[in-house]
């Protein structure tokens, strides 16, 4: 364990080795494969390393996600302890008369109704591993660390688009993250600390792709960074926000539900309240409208 002497390096290649497909859904007809209302709710995202995958890219429907791309699938059911599954192309949105923006919102919807994300501290995984009990250390030279995937730890890299649930991890334990991506099936958090460098998480996960991670598995050589004020993920090193962009015209996607809506219309209302009361009376402390602004965000 990485107080106990086994350095980060060990205990990252250990928890890759505890990943197995498990629990079978309920099975799919591949010839509803051709009606959307019957494959709709069996639509997933798998997110991929871009760069490596962009020759498979060209007749598939993706979005840009910083040095990532977000590909989608459809999930058939579990084959011989994989998933049994049919990528998505061009082809199939115009037999089923959508749009890509369409096909990203029905897919983040079925990962947060199916897919339920998992993070678990490192401790419980390696105890999972070894068949012993948890054994947690503590102290202040003991940097936590957490696997992130859902229920099934197939294709749960696409986790990192649950922003609720990172805020909300984030927020318990009252830190910013880093991610680090171990593999297209998880990642790892680690609490951003000035004892944690990003360069050393970098090589880290550089070796590890390397030599303990199938080629075709390879999410990226990058780490990146949750900041859990800002609500958003960023490339570690040159802060460069992650968004979702359509490829064909860097278009950002932004999915705005009815909460959202709610909560941007309820944010506009307070600050227009407050440019009255500045031009009524002059003056409004500032930092009374930053901390309207953070409850407003998470009301």
């Amino acid at each position: 364990d990485y107080g106990m002497g086994r350095d980060l390096d060990d205990c990252m290649k250990a928890i890759l080795s505890s990943y197995e497909n498990h629990k079978d859904m309920p099975g799919f007809n591949i010839e509803d494969l051709r009606d959307y209302d019957k494959v709709k709710d069996h639509i997933r995202i798998q997110i991929v390393n871009r760069e490596k995958n962009m020759p498979s890219l060209h007749d598939r429907p993706y979005f840009n996600y910083g040095d990532l791309a977000v590909t989608f699938y459809v999930r058939i059911g579990m084959e011989d302890g994989s998933v049994a599954s049919a990528k998505v192309r061009e082809s199939e949105l115009n037999k089923w008369g959508i749009t890509p923006e369409d096909l990203l919102t029905k897919a983040k919807e079925n990962m947060e109704r199916y897919e339920q994300v998992s993070i678990t501290n490192i401790a419980a995984v390696m105890a999972d591993l070894i068949g012993g009990p948890v054994v947690e250390l503590e102290g202040e030279e003991v940097i936590p660390m957490y696997v992130m995937s859902n229920k099934e730890n197939v294709n749960g890299a696409n986790t990192i688009l649950a922003e609720q649930a990172l805020h909300d991890f984030a927020d318990n334990i009252d830190s910013h993250l880093y991610v680090l991506p171990s593999s297209i099936h998880e990642t790892i958090l680690v609490p951003a600390r000035n004892d944690v460098h990003v360069e050393e998480l970098k090589g880290i996960v550089h070796d590890i792709n390397r030599t303990m991670v199938e080629v075709d598995e390879v999410l990226s050589d990058s780490v990146y960074l949750y900041d859990k004020d800002k609500r958003q993920l960023m490339i570690a090193d040159t802060l460069e926000v992650m968004e979702l962009k359509d490829p064909k015209n860097e278009k950002v996607f932004l999915r705005e539900d009815k909460a959202d809506k709610r909560e941007k219309i309820s944010i506009k209302e307070k600050l227009t309240g407050y440019q009255e009361t500045i031009k009524n009376e002059g003056t409004v402390e500032q930092k009374g409208i930053s901390d309207k602004k953070k409850d407003a965000c998470r009301a």
